[in-house]
């Protein structure tokens, strides 16, 4: 359950609670269920667990903003207009609520992450062999981050990783993931915040959180605010930019972000 409002909000579950959430819960449709990429039956059970995942933990806090919502008015659309993926939307009666959503999953785990400023950006990822994020990221690491972990624990090489996944998922608009262009400098602390850097433009993280989960894996989730936006609509086509000024121009007066 998501608790009061906070800057960034995150909730993981496992893929059989889910199943049995679903089994027990109908009010929260399911739609799209002939789209071609989810020809394959496991692929297509993990897409309805995810936007069941989605609609069930996001509707109580639409909840807070208006009495009027029924589940089956709520809908998530995870491509664009290409067919590739990008960042969950969510629509109410067919127009798009302005908030940030992230969604990742492992083969046995889901996780969401979203925040009401629509100004920000957000991003969440799941590891669940540190193991093969280590490897990862000693093949896909800039100089920077290969001299910071000179010597660090498989821990923080799993951090790394679920972070550099977390900011592609914040700043993605279809495009793939090319780990590289993803920096991460690890904080001193626990409590401090990690350097974040696209394609050598630094970023401003205002949040971020990882969790060492019961089953060995890796959460990060954070939340990209101030120069983020600008940081990377420099580098869409001019209809790209076109297309995302008409659909913030259709938001439903759900927030105080709308």
């Amino acid at each position: 359950m998501i608790g009061l409002p906070q800057p960034l909000e995150w909730a993981v579950a496992t893929i059989d609670e889910l199943r049995d959430e679903l089994a027990s819960n109908c009010q929260f449709a399911v739609r799209d269920l002939d789209d071609p990429h989810f020809a394959d039956v496991a692929r297509r059970e993990l897409w309805t667990l995810g936007r069941y995942f989605l609609l069930s933990r996001l509707y109580p806090r639409l909840m807070m903003n208006r009495a009027d919502i029924d589940p089956g008015d709520l809908r998530i659309v995870t491509r664009n207009g290409l067919g590739r993926g990008t960042q969950p939307r969510l629509y109410f009666r067919g127009r798009l609520v302005p908030w940030r959503i992230s969604l990742a999953h492992t083969n046995s785990q889901l996780a969401m992450a979203f925040s009401v400023d629509r100004e920000t950006r957000v991003g969440i990822d799941l590891v669940d062999d540190p193991g093969a994020a280590a490897k990862a990221v000693r093949c896909w690491s800039t100089s920077r981050e290969r001299e910071q972990l000179l010597g660090r624990t498989e821990a923080d090489f799993a951090k790394v990783w679920s972070l550099k996944e977390a900011l592609y998922k914040a700043l993605n608009h279809g495009e793939p993931f090319r780990p590289a262009r993803y920096e991460v400098l690890l904080a001193n602390s626990d409590q401090g915040l990690p350097q974040c850097r696209f394609r050598d433009n630094e970023l401003t993280v205002e949040t971020c959180v990882t969790v060492n989960l019961p089953s060995g894996g890796w959460l990060a989730a954070l939340r990209l605010g101030g120069n983020c936006w600008t940081t990377t609509i420099s580098r869409w086509p001019a209809h790209a930019s076109q297309r995302m000024d008409q659909m913030a121009g259709t938001c439903v007066g759900l927030a105080h972000s709308c």
